[in-house]
């Protein structure tokens, strides 16, 4: 079972990323690996088994809203956002209007935090309107020590 389960994480994800441009691809597998860990993490406790089934579910839901964040953003978005996480108080809303494609983002400072590593984060609410539809996210960003910028994942 273990095995036919891995097997279709990887396939999905190879073809995920046969399919995404680059920034998705990049937010997929940003996605992946923190939902991934987050699974392991919320199984805590439980057998073997429950904990691989639990990060490879977290895996596939990471990898998925992640690679929607990553498509949907270009360079400006991810200074603005890079702003938003260094600058605003949690409680604060911050909005935005792309000008070379138009979406339009929200971004919800929810909670601050120190992770287990010592890595400062961010839980944050993200909310983007794209070609007329809206999506909601509940997104997080940490710190990265080697070079300051907020490495934003999917929580």
């Amino acid at each position: 079972m273990k095995i036919k389960l891995i097997a279709f994480i990887a396939t999905s994800l190879l073809l995920f990323s046969c399919t995404a441009g680059p920034g998705a691809k990049t937010g997929g597998l940003m996605g992946a690996l923190a939902g991934g860990a987050g699974g392991w993490k919320a199984a805590e406790g439980q057998h073997k088994d429950a904990k691989i089934v639990y990060a490879v579910l977290g895996a596939l839901a990471g990898a998925l809203a992640g690679g929607w964040l990553g498509s949907q953003w270009d360079k400006k978005d991810k200074d603005t956002a890079q702003k938003i996480l260094d600058r605003y108080p949690d409680g604060k809303t911050a909005r935005w209007k792309n000008p070379d494609n138009q979406n339009k983002f929200s971004m919800t400072l929810v909670k601050s935090y120190e992770d287990d590593q010592g890595q400062q984060c961010r839980n944050f609410k993200l909310v983007g309107h794209i070609d007329g539809n809206k999506k909601n996210e509940a997104s997080k960003a940490c710190r990265s020590s080697k070079h300051g910028r907020w490495n934003i994942t999917s929580a």
